[in-house]
């Protein structure tokens, strides 16, 4: 929802200053520091491990790689 089908940012996501996630800012993170950001959250972002399982979140961390 607010980062958009491509990563950029939806427009509400814009707004909230959300990061690119086709950026080389998230596209240099490990794999492990993306699982950690998806399950706890981050600035406005918020924590996914309460509505995703373990699988799920590698799965969407799988998915933001191939955003680059």
């Amino acid at each position: 929802m607010c980062h958009g089908a491509d990563g950029h940012g939806s427009e509400m996501g814009k707004s909230l200053k959300v990061v690119d996630l086709t950026s080389k800012e998230v596209q240099s993170q490990s794999d492990a520091e993306l699982i950690h950001v998806i399950s706890e959250g981050k600035n406005n972002m918020p924590p996914f491990k309460g509505s995703l399982n373990k699988d799920e979140i590698t799965n969407v961390v799988r998915y933001l790689r191939t955003l680059k």
